[in-house]
């Protein structure tokens, strides 16, 4: 997903006078706008549908909770949870949104009007229109605004990509964006006071990693926690940073006597400590890279009918926080991991800040429709944007070429040899029917029975990297084995588990053979696995000639002046196969020594991303590219191409967020698409959270116990 560009359209609603409140279009692509308007706060119905909310996902009444209940400094009244006044939980959000967007968006005055221009004018630059809502009535920060409803888009604007919401408050302090190189570093705090309904706070640890443990596999993300839950160990974890995201998850709660909100904390003698908002701001202010604070505790967002910095959302804010994303409402367990899966997953690839919440609200709608917890997160902001960070996503490897200042064109086939000529042309001639045979029909294709799925990858814009004749793009729409050519046959392919690489990268061998076998002075690709090098004692030099002894059967006095006369374009696969981290090094270093003895050699190098930035060598390559995974349309498109069969599959991946995310990636995708057919999706399906590693277990049993039970159906027929 490519960053989105928005036009924003800023409305801001006064302080009351004479029942009436000053809204205006103070900022918009089609000018401005002022009116009076009334908020129906004392309208009955309007209030009983508020308490219907309040009672089912709110403020007194929702099961599995981390309210605190029996702290006398915050409200704590409980009550048995009543049905809504309509009966229907969506219906009463939608009824709410309509009357909030119709009072908002007035018509009679033309506010309306400029918003429906500004949507266009936003839709002709292919942009969206962020409304950044300014409240200066407190009375009215308490109102569900997240729940506005546009009848004409027939969706909640905050749930639109074409308009995401925000709570802005305008402050004079400036919000430089941040420059950092992934991962993004979160500091994640739990606390459970003794005096307080307790939580299992390694289990809370172990849920939120199950939600985002594939995003550190991938380098995304870093999360480590607080080692404590009081304020001196939050403190004390601060001071180990920089961080760039705080994430709470506890207990939280709004003082009606002090009108102000706040988290739990802990005492030396467990009890609670209530930290009120303007404090958590004043411990915060001090750290500069800290750019969002997440509070995944009830009433964060709560505020005070006279106090519009009483929440602790808006007061971090106005004490130099970017942005924060804090609840209103109760949040279920479930409904906080769907957040945390999807908002972390796009923030990490420098999607913008109210982009990423809309998507998570989006997954956590999608995930239970029965419910409206979606509107339970509240973005406040005094960032004019919500691109926070800017994320360097780039790998600078230098070039091999110390002495020359251009790229050595390919050398002829074939130089002087102790063996003959046809020796060499037959064994050379042997080695490719065992490339072919071995990698390109009897792994490549059986992997891609679904051949759209190659089609589907995409590749990050291309890499620039550090070398003595300057940088060298890479043209992602060429040919991969263009692109290998293009960078002077030195190539690093890098992608996540389950991306795609190494099918990327028999692709390109599969496009080099065809074109050894047109072209007389063309290099042989041949595949090396680097994992059996971690056994390996000798030169990077013996142990190719023992591999292409032993795999291919290539007789040592012929393997010898093959590689000496750098006739082969080595395809060199999975480094991160090499688990010692200590024994990667050393083998990154022996392929740099190699190449360095053998400057006319060619090669590709393929590795998890992970597995690469983490080492402390890198490769002396010309370029690199990674593999990036599919995006959900991307998926959903292809498996309407593929037909009416994978119906109920594309369903199912619109529900499930951990499938979906394993469905990313073309080897997880093509192994549904021939499982899925066969196998009841229903059996896939469960109300529980999954981690994506416990959804790969469930996919590959399914893969497994179809492939017994189709072979089992061959032989009862035999």
């Amino acid at each position: 997903m490519k960053n989105k560009e928005y036009l924003n359209f800023d409305l801001k609603i006064g302080e009351k006078s004479n029942d009436l409140y000053p809204v205006s279009v103070i900022n918009s692509p089609v000018g401005e706008k002022s009116t009076l308007v009334s908020f129906p706060l004392e309208d009955p119905k309007f209030q009983k549908r508020l308490g219907g909310i309040d009672k089912i996902r709110g403020l007194h009444g929702a099961s599995n909770t981390r309210k605190t209940s029996n702290n006398p400094k915050i409200d704590s009244t409980r009550a048995i949870r009543l049905p809504l006044l309509d009966g229907d939980e969506n219906k009463t959000v939608e009824k709410i949104g309509i009357i909030l967007f119709q009072k908002l968006f007035d018509a009679e005055s033309e506010i309306r009007s400029l918003y429906r221009r500004s949507l266009e004018k936003a839709k002709g630059e292919k942009k969206g229109l962020r409304i950044r809502i300014r409240i200066e009535a407190a009375d009215l920060a308490c109102l569900p605004w997240e729940y506005l409803y546009d009848q004409d888009l027939g969706t909640h604007i905050c749930l639109s990509n074409k308009t995401p919401l925000i709570r802005y408050l305008e402050l004079t302090q400036s919000s430089e964006v941040l420059t950092i190189e992934p991962p993004l570093k979160i500091l994640g705090m739990i606390a459970s006071p003794n005096d307080l309904p307790p939580l299992n706070v390694e289990k809370e640890k172990a849920d939120m990693l199950k939600a985002v443990d594939h995003l550190r596999g991938k380098a995304v993300i870093d999360i480590c926690w607080v080692e404590g839950q009081t304020l001196d160990d939050l403190e004390s974890a601060l001071d180990k940073g920089p961080w760039h995201m705080l994430h709470f998850i506890g207990h939280g709660g709004f003082n009606p006597d002090t009108k102000e909100g706040g988290i739990a904390l802990v005492q030396e003698d467990g009890s609670s400590h209530f930290l009120t908002a303007s404090n958590l701001a004043l411990l915060l202010e001090d750290y500069e890279s800290l750019r969002i604070v997440i509070l995944n505790s009830c009433e964060g967002a709560r505020s005070s009918k006279t106090d519009l910095f009483s929440s602790a959302g808006a007061n971090l804010i106005r004490k130099g926080i970017p942005a924060v994303i804090s609840m209103q409402y109760e949040i279920t367990d479930k409904a906080a991991l769907e957040f945390s899966r999807e908002f972390y997953k796009w923030i990490g690839q420098g999607i913008p800040l109210e982009e990423a919440l809309r998507l998570a609200r989006r997954r956590i709608k999608f995930a239970n429709d029965k419910t409206t917890e979606w509107g339970t997160p509240v973005l406040h902001m005094r960032a004019p944007s919500g691109n926070l960070f800017n994320i360097e996503d780039s790998i600078r490897l230098a070039s091999y070429q110390t002495n020359s200042q251009e790229i050595k064109p390919i050398k002829p086939l074939l130089s002087q040899s102790t063996l003959s000529l046809e020796t060499l042309k037959k064994s050379l001639n042997d080695l490719k029917k065992k490339v072919k045979h071995s990698w390109i029909e009897g792994f490549l294709k059986p992997s891609l029975q679904h051949s759209g799925l190659i089609d589907l990858v995409k590749l990050h814009e291309p890499t620039e990297v550090e070398s003595p004749f300057g940088r060298i793009p890479i043209e992602v729409n060429e040919s991969l084995g263009g692109m290998f050519h293009k960078i002077g046959r030195s190539m690093l392919v890098l992608g996540d588990p389950g991306s795609g690489k190494t099918i990327l990268l028999l692709s390109m061998v599969e496009e080099l053979l065809d074109t050894y076998e047109k072209q007389p002075d063309f290099d042989l690709p041949v595949v090396f696995k680097l994992s059996s090098w971690a056994f390996y004692d000798k030169s990077f030099t013996d142990w190719l000639i023992d591999e292409l002894s032993m795999k291919y059967k290539i007789p040592v006095p012929v393997a010898k002046p093959i590689l000496k006369n750098s006739n082969l374009l080595l395809m060199l696969d999975g480094l991160d196969e090499i688990e010692d981290p200590e024994r990667r090094n050393e083998c990154v270093k022996a392929i740099n020594d190699y190449i360095k003895k053998q400057p006319n050699t060619g090669v590709a190098v393929c590795c998890r991303y992970k597995e690469y930035v983490e080492l402390g060598e890198k490769l002396i390559l010309n370029g690199a590219i990674r593999v990036k995974g599919f995006s959900e349309e991307k998926i959903m498109n292809h498996l309407v191409q593929a037909g009416p069969a994978f119906d109920e599959l594309r369903e199912f991946l619109a529900r499930d967020s951990s499938f979906l995310e394993l469905a990313e990636f073309p080897f997880n995708l093509n192994l549904m698409m021939r499982t899925f057919p066969d196998v009841s999706i229903e059996d896939m399906i469960t109300s529980e959270f999954k981690s994506v590693k416990e959804s790969n277990k469930q996919l590959m049993a399914a893969f497994v116990a179809n492939r017994h039970a189709s072979q089992n159906k061959k032989l009862s027929k035999a």
